[in-house]
């Protein structure tokens, strides 16, 4: 309840505070973006895969069950410097195990080449 105890007639308690460490790509990249593979799937369609991410080194977690992908994308036109903002495309949950990577389809990108980012 709004007075923080477990029933009516409990006394309040303090707060407690939950923390999860994000999980990590089960690999380092050795340059961004390594760990996700882009796959043409058809005309209309890049297939994104990567393997899913893992506990935070020194945490406590055994494994994950389910994780939460936000899987977004940017044009990156000729000149750098005037790069578009990051859109977000879709937002999955996960439970494949470790050994299966997570795939994804997205939409084909127009006649600019862009920048693919997958966030846990």
């Amino acid at each position: 309840d709004r007075l923080h105890r477990w029933s009516t007639w409990s006394p309040p308690t303090g707060s407690v505070v939950v923390a999860v460490p994000a999980p990590a790509p089960q690999r380092a990249e050795t340059a961004p973006g390594a760990n996700l593979v882009l796959v043409p799937a058809g005309p209309e369609v890049i297939r994104l895969q990567w393997y899913p991410f893992v506990p935070a080194a020194g945490s406590t977690c055994a494994a994950l069950q389910r994780v939460e992908y936000r899987i977004s994308h940017r044009p990156d036109p000729a000149d750098s410097a005037q790069q578009g903002s990051w859109k977000v495309l879709d937002v999955v949950v996960n439970d494949n195990p470790p050994t299966q990577p997570v795939t994804f389809d997205a939409p084909a990108p127009d006649r600019f080449h862009h920048t693919f980012r997958v966030v846990a």
